[in-house]
């Protein structure tokens, strides 16, 4: 059974909820598609993470959304197993950035799926 715990996070000046899904044979996955910043009570709900699934609209900030770097720095603090960055502007530019990842950590595609407990 697939336990959900919603995540409360920062959208620029509005609260938004990312999510928690912990299955006994995945371990915990995160999905925080909309954030700008994460409360630390939300990180220490986050941690021991085997998936997460973060915003990283573009390579420059916003007010609202994760930049890459940013997201980095979300990865490197929480340090899960694997991360895909998503929720992408027309800006990013993948052939530049998929390169300069971290091991690790990649960016989503369309149509992709992850096989949880697999």
């Amino acid at each position: 059974e697939t336990r959900v715990t919603p995540l409360r996070v920062e959208h620029g000046k509005v609260d938004t909820l990312g999510f928690r899904f912990d299955h006994p044979k995945a371990g915990g996955f995160a999905y925080l598609p909309d954030v700008k910043s994460i409360p630390d009570s939300t990180r220490d709900q986050m941690r021991s993470l085997d998936g997460l699934i973060l915003d990283a609209l573009q390579e420059q900030t916003h007010p609202t959304h994760l930049s890459v770097d940013e997201a980095l720095e979300i990865v490197a603090d929480l340090r899960p197993r694997r991360t895909w960055l998503t929720h992408f502007s027309c800006r990013m530019d993948y052939r530049l950035v998929a390169p300069r990842l971290p091991e690790g950590v990649e960016l989503a595609r369309d149509q992709l799926r992850l096989r949880i407990g697999e």
